[in-house]
C-alpha cells in the first residue's frame, strides 16, 4: 500500500533526514501490503516529536539520535553514550521519552474519543516511545527492565523491525482511523524525497455529474408517466 509522509514542521537537521531515509528503507520491505504513515516534527504541547510511525498497531514515537556506541542510563539521573571518539553526555532519555509519550497521549485522547470510539481508551496508554540510535549501538543489560517498562526501548536499524513485530496495543487501526489521526493533528502530507507538499486529489466530478443526469432522467420519466 506504500508509505505516506506527514509533517508538523519541515525537517531542519541533516541527520534526521538520513535516519528517516534509513527507517523508510526498512519499512518498505517489511510493510509492502500494509499502510504506514510516517509523521515528522509533530508539535505536541511544548515538545516536538522527531518521528511517529503510524501502523495498524497504533503509533510509535521515535526520538532520533545520531550516535553509535554503548548507551548507559536508568530511570533517574543523566545518560551517556560511549562512542569511538569518546564519551558524550546525554539528557535523561527515559524521562524524555516518557514526557513525549504523555504529551502525545493527551493530544490523541480527544481525537480517539471523537473519531475512534470503538477503541478502548485504556489501550491508548500502551503507546510506545522509543529512542532510535545509529547502527552499532548497544544498551547493556542490567539497566532499565524492558519486561516491566513495555513502552520503552532503545532501537537501531538492526533491531527496529524485530521490536515492531510484537505489538501490544490491543487494537487494530483502519485506514480511516489513521486518516482521522493525521487530520486531527493538523499535519501536512509531503514527499520525503524533495520536501514538497502533496496536493490533495480533486474530487471526481464526473461521477457526481453522471449521477445528476441519471437522477434528472428519472425525474423526467416520472413526470411523463
Amino acid at each position: 500500500m506504500g508509505i505516506r509522509f506527514f509533517r508538523g514542521e519541515k525537517i531542519r537537521f541533516e541527520h534526521e533526514y538520513h535516519q528517516l531515509k534509513e527507517i523508510v528503507e526498512l519499512l518498505r520491505k517489511e510493510y509492502q501490503k500494509e499502510p504506514v504513515y510516517i509523521l515528522t516534527n509533530v508539535l505536541v504541547a511544548n515538545r516536538q516529536l522527531d518521528c511517529v510511525l503510524l501502523t495498524r498497531s497504533g503509533p510509535i514515537i521515535l526520538e532520533l539520535k545520531a550516535f553509535s556506541g554503548r548507551v548507559h542510563g536508568l530511570e533517574n539521573g543523566p545518560w551517556d553514550v560511549m562512542t569511538k571518539d569518546g564519551n558524550i553526555p546525554l539528557p535523561n532519555l527515559f524521562v524524555q521519552a516518557k514526557l513525549q509519550r504523555q504529551d502525545l497521549i493527551d493530544r490523541l485522547i480527544p481525537i480517539y474519543e471523537e473519531h475512534l470510539p470503538h477503541i478502548n481508551g485504556n489501550n491508548l496508554r500502551k503507546l510506545r516511545s522509543w529512542i532510535y540510535f545509529s547502527r552499532g549501538t548497544v544498551y547493556p543489560d542490567g539497566q532499565i527492565d524492558f519486561r516491566r517498562v513495555k513502552w520503552f526501548r532503545i532501537v537501531t536499524a538492526d533491531s527496529l523491525l524485530d521490536t515492531m513485530r510484537f505489538p501490544d496495543s490491543g487494537y487494530t487501526l483502519r485506514i480511516q482511523d489513521m486518516d482521522a489521526i493525521v487530520n486531527g493533528l493538523h499535519l501536512e502530507e509531503y514527499e520525503l524525497s524533495n520536501g514538497h507538499s502533496v496536493t490533495p486529489a480533486p474530487a471526481d466530478t464526473n461521477q457526481s455529474t453522471r449521477l445528476s443526469k441519471g437522477l434528472l432522467a428519472a425525474i423526467v420519466i416520472g413526470v411523463v408517466i
